[in-house]
């Protein structure tokens, strides 16, 4: 057990390549296998980030002491004298986080509570090791405000950093079911009132309906862009996000309802959405910022 603890302090590069490995790995599965068999992958997938997450963190809080008349290793618990030694492990353990943390969503809500305890434990004690850092650079040489000055600038990026990959996790599973919310769920079920005509006629009802609403049903379009002026000016391509809701079940005044099958409807009704009900009539449709009750 000693070799083995030992073997993991010490084999750091060992580690660098299995971490890259991974991650190359679950890159190339996403585009280059079916479907189906991936779904057996994402089961072993987020195990394989929970090691590879601990023996960072065991690497991270241990290190290796040579010691005594016959040379032997010693197992010493770190003291973080030595901050900047520390950022390389860090980085490995924000990009294992940063690729793995929705690998644990597959078991539901215990999955998003392990993702969003990596993610805040990481990025509070990635900011202490700054704030350290930062603290030993003050009394050697620097004065105190360079010192704030580059701790808040650092400190400010990792924790927005790994303040994304928290609201992301917080979002998929306890998010705020109302469309625009900063905090709004991915996916899930709301009540809202529609504006709904049918095609040919000439009026339009607002109506209550059931809307499922989820970032899957995201499109992303490429458009071009001029930037700057005269001699100055070059193109650019950007990307535009559209988001759209699935139109479930409509409610008429008289108790009367409709039904549709696919019925998507873009939510800043960027788009001319028609939909067709279980009767074979063509409506149009646009979704109001108006819940229904």
């Amino acid at each position: 057990m000693q070799q083995l603890k030992l073997w993991l302090i010490e084999k750091s590069r060992t580690q660098t390549y299995v971490i890259v490995t991974v991650i190359v790995l679950t890159i190339a599965c996403n585009y280059l296998i079916n479907r189906h068999i991936r779904r057996t992958q994402d089961f072993y997938t987020p195990f394989i980030y929970f090691i590879l997450i601990l023996w960072v963190y065991y690497s991270l809080f241990y290190t290796v002491k040579v010691g005594g008349d016959i040379n032997e290793k010693i197992i010493l618990k770190r003291q973080f004298d030595q901050p900047q030694a520390l950022l390389g492990k860090f980085l490995k353990l924000s990009i294992l986080i940063f690729f793995g943390y929705r690998t644990f969503f597959i078991f539901g809500r215990t999955g998003v509570l392990i993702s969003l305890s990596l993610i805040t434990v990481t990025g509070l004690f990635c900011i202490y090791v700054i704030a350290r850092n930062a603290w030993k650079e003050k009394s050697t040489h620097k004065g105190f405000t360079e010192t704030f000055e580059r701790f808040a600038i650092i400190a400010g990026i990792v924790g927005y950093i790994y303040f994304i990959l928290w609201k992301n996790s917080f979002c998929h599973e306890f998010g705020i079911k109302e469309i625009g919310n900063y905090f709004e769920k991915d996916t899930y079920e709301a009540k809202y009132i529609i504006e709904i005509s049918r095609i040919g006629g000439d009026k339009t009802y607002k109506l209550p309906a059931d809307l499922l609403i989820s970032n899957d049903f995201s499109t992303y379009e490429d458009y071009d862009t001029e930037t700057g002026i005269g001699a100055y000016s070059y193109g650019s391509t950007q990307t535009s996000e559209t988001r759209f809701a699935k139109i479930k079940k409509v409610y008429f005044k008289n108790g009367g309802s409709l039904y549709f099958n696919e019925c998507l409807v873009s939510i800043d009704n960027s788009y001319d959405d028609t939909c067709v009900d279980q009767n074979g009539e063509e409506w149009q449709i646009e979704i109001t910022k108006e819940k229904a009750k």
